[in-house]
């Protein structure tokens, strides 16, 4: 026996689940474009706040266009198609503004936009502390055993050449950021964690931990056959030496 399932569910319903759905994929992609790592997002109360409040206008929307009845004839006996205009025009509807005020020299902006862009503001500040409060401990642990001088070479090249999707433009700026690192009036150790959290703007933790792993094996390896080469010289003028005496006598 086949179930219909508008039999089983509302087509209001459906509606609803449209609106909420365009609403909420308009404001995650918005914030998804602003920062890199998502799981800090799904972390973040701002985030969830703004995504909220974008839902909770597209709700509004559709409520409205059902009680007045305000559709376009195409779409009017489709309750999914009026859910996605009431979220499109929502969207659009909290991001615009009427009027422009100037205030010394900056512009304020008079509307529901100017509402939406403080909100996104705060959701910026939240996520950049949450992120750096959790990602500072785990910095100072990855970088630990290195020196600056032994990792500014080496460590973004390695980062960026792993990394496929990075577009020149921003490979560019990233290298323009270390440069600035290097002339930064503090000390090495603090230089250290800059180029780290410089570098995860186009990595993450996990990948900047393998990247500084191995290159603590190369430089771990490096070292050991410095070593064992100094040692092998020591070994060949001992021996010179001991050559040289037996000569003499």
């Amino acid at each position: 026996m086949e179930v219909d399932v508008n039999t089983v569910i509302s087509p209001v319903i459906w509606g609803y689940a449209s609106v909420v759905l365009i609403t909420f994929l308009t404001a995650f992609s918005e914030l998804i474009s602003r920062y890199r790592h998502v799981g800090k997002l799904f972390q973040n109360k701002s985030s969830w706040t703004y995504i909220g409040i974008n839902v909770f206008f597209g709700v509004v929307a559709f409520m409205l266009l059902k009680e007045y009845d305000i559709s376009y004839p195409l779409v009017q006996d489709s309750d999914i198609l009026n859910g996605l205009m009431a979220g499109f025009l929502s969207v659009a509807v909290i991001r615009s503004s009427f009027a422009n005020i100037k205030k010394a020299n900056s512009n304020i902006t008079a509307g529901l936009g100017f509402v939406m862009q403080t909100l996104l503001d705060a959701a910026d500040r939240s996520y950049d502390q949450q992120r750096s409060e959790d990602e500072l401990g785990h910095m100072s642990r990855i970088m630990s055993g290195v020196t600056f001088d032994q990792v500014i070479k080496d460590l973004p090249v390695l980062c960026m050449r792993v990394m496929n999707n990075v577009p020149y433009e921003e490979q560019y700026k990233l290298g323009q950021e270390i440069n600035k690192i290097k002339f930064e009036d503090t000390n090495d150790s603090t230089k250290l964690l800059i180029l780290g959290f410089t570098l995860c703007k186009m990595t993450n933790l996990s990948l900047l931990e393998k990247a500084v792993g191995i290159l603590k094996e190369s430089i771990s390896s490096d070292a050991s056959n410095a070593s064992r080469e100094v040692n092998e010289k020591r070994e060949k003028l001992r021996l010179l030496g001991q050559l040289m005496e037996e000569i003499r006598d």
